[in-house]
């Protein structure tokens, strides 16, 4: 990679992982390389899910927060992230940590499912993940699609 080049992120696919009793997480193996000498930044989702964040996307993020024209509503985003957010380093066996307070919201237990959503990762319950997406009606995937001419 070229000197100021910056990798493009794609994470993908779905896998089934444990939380072990110290509330570690292995990160799938194919997704590590984003999180390989970064600070990992664990938030809270915005559904039924935990984000996990590799450094470039969190700082990204809290970027795009700066851009909000009202100060109180960027000063309720920077609390909200900032406030919820931990952060973590990949250990070297390529686990995370999953803080309690993160784990007890979002009824994370032993079983989980590791979600790639493109630049970030998604922890969820696996019956939540299920259900989640048995609600997702390919026409309407198409719809939306085809709504925003995007086609391939």
């Amino acid at each position: 990679m070229a000197e100021g080049e910056t990798k493009r992120i794609i994470m993908t696919g779905n896998y089934q992982h444990t939380i072990d009793a110290k509330g570690r997480l292995f990160l799938p193996a194919k997704m590590r390389k984003y999180f390989e000498g970064e600070t990992v930044y664990v938030v809270p989702g915005f559904g039924d899910y935990v984000m996990v964040l590799p450094s470039p996307v969190y700082i990204s993020l809290l970027d795009e927060l700066d851009k909000i024209p009202n100060q109180l509503q960027r000063d309720t985003m920077r609390m909200f992230f900032n406030g919820n957010t931990s952060e973590c380093e990949l250990d070297g066996q390529g686990r995370i940590v999953i803080p309690l307070p993160l784990k007890e919201k979002f009824g994370l237990e032993k079983e989980v499912t590791v979600v790639g959503t493109g630049k970030r990762l998604e922890i969820w319950q696996p019956e939540k993940w299920r259900a989640s997406v048995s609600q997702v009606d390919m026409q309407d995937v198409r719809n939306i699609l085809e709504a925003n001419n995007f086609m391939f």
